[in-house]
């Protein structure tokens, strides 16, 4: 059960309002924001939501072509969701980690971003 301390609600409300991470890497381009945010006793974690694209090869002779949320809908029988989402996590753990460390939330691992949500 999550910790719900004044301290817990201030950190929320501000990530909500003023957490947003951009990101312009080889596989990975947009922005993230935080939506969602809980303690419990001996972790932290956080929900986000996803704008942007992702370069992916689709088949095994295709080059690597940027997709966006609408793109993908369409070849979506070819992409694991599970797949798609823990991508998403090990690429966007590092940078959101790196901005919540100014809000003084430490996550630990990839598994710490509990939900994902992509946004065209």
């Amino acid at each position: 059960m999550a910790l719900q301390t004044s301290q817990s609600k201030l950190r929320k409300t501000l990530l909500k309002k003023h957490c947003k991470v951009k990101i312009d890497e080889r596989y990975i381009r947009g922005e993230v924001s935080i939506i969602g945010y809980r303690k419990y006793s001996c972790r932290e974690e956080i929900d986000i939501e996803f704008r942007g694209e992702i370069s992916a090869r689709v088949g095994y002779i295709s080059p690597d072509k940027w997709y966006s949320l609408e793109e993908m809908e369409k070849v979506k029988t070819q992409i694991s969701k599970i797949k798609l989402t823990r991508f998403l996590k090990r690429r966007l753990f590092y940078p959101v980690s790196n901005k919540l460390a100014y809000f003084s939330i430490n996550l630990h691992v990839s598994t710490d971003i509990k939900k994902v949500k992509w946004v065209g």
